[in-house]
């Protein structure tokens, strides 16, 4: 099955609780926003792996087929982010992928960065693909979506 996105972020940003219910509430909504605009159901919209990847293991066949066939990588930034193996592998895969297609515009494959949680410096690898635009909050690059979800004049 196709994925219109796969959402790719560190697991370490959900290791709390409440931080794992507020990127499912992001992924849901976004979801649910895809599917809208696009006139599509909502289940399959989006690949949003909740399972853990040891370190040394094999990237489970359903992951891998994500990764191979989702539309867009959805790459939630913050610095745990950026520290992962995992999260440098996917984005590698659709830098890749992007890249490979750039030369075909009638199957688009791209990136959507997202600023999670702020971070001070971003890798050269992902600083050149725009990830502020100017419709956000200036907030948005000074604390990242986490934490304008908190504030109830961002909760929108």
């Amino acid at each position: 099955m196709s994925h219109v996105f796969f959402a790719s972020y560190a697991r370490a940003d959900t290791d709390y609780e409440p931080y794992h219910k507020d990127m499912k509430k992001f992924i849901d909504d976004l979801s649910a926003k895809v599917a809208v605009k696009m006139g599509v159901r909502r289940p399959g919209i989006c690949f949003f792996d909740e399972s853990s990847i040891e370190t040394g293991a094999v990237w489970r066949s359903d992951l891998a087929d994500a990764l191979k066939t989702s539309k867009v990588g959805v790459t939630l930034y913050s610095p745990s982010y950026f520290t992962s193996q995992w999260c440098g592998k996917e984005f590698r895969v659709f830098l890749n992928r992007a890249t490979a297609n750039s030369a075909a515009p009638q199957s688009q494959i791209g990136i959507v960065p997202v600023l999670w949680m702020k971070c001070t410096t971003l890798p050269p690898s992902v600083q050149q693909i725009q990830y502020k635009h100017g419709a956000f909050p200036p907030e948005y690059s000074e604390v990242g979506v986490h934490q304008l979800l908190s504030l109830k004049v961002y909760s929108d």
